[in-house]
């Protein structure tokens, strides 16, 4: 699940950069919120992926349960972290279908469409 990480930071009143010093491209960093004398914005939340991590403590700061994330930037209630995930989950992010096919006619079709 992809989440719009700026709408949601903006949301619950989160500082967060996208670039300049201390960030990568696809990521959003905000303060970590474990690291309680963290100078600078050193946890970037992944815009494509499901993970976080610290830059000064990628170890002991990183995970992909963002309702860990939630919780340790405030939002205490695991039905109203739900929410916001949901709510700022991005648009056309699908779940997967419950069965994926599996019939070797649909395999063959599928790469009829390259050339030799």
């Amino acid at each position: 699940m992809q989440i719009d990480w700026r709408g949601l930071l903006d949301k619950i009143g989160i500082e967060w950069i996208d670039r300049g010093k201390n960030t990568s491209a696809g990521n959003v960093n905000i303060k970590c919120p474990w690291c309680l004398d963290d100078p600078s914005k050193h946890l970037a939340i992944a815009l494509m992926k499901e993970a976080f991590f610290c830059y000064r403590a990628p170890n002991q700061h990183s995970g992909k349960n963002f309702h860990r994330l939630l919780f340790q930037l405030g939002i205490r209630n695991s039905d109203e972290a739900t929410r916001l995930l949901r709510q700022f989950q991005r648009a056309g992010d699908a779940p997967l279908p419950a069965r994926l096919p599996t019939d070797l006619q649909v395999q063959k079709t599928a790469w009829s469409r390259f050339e030799s």
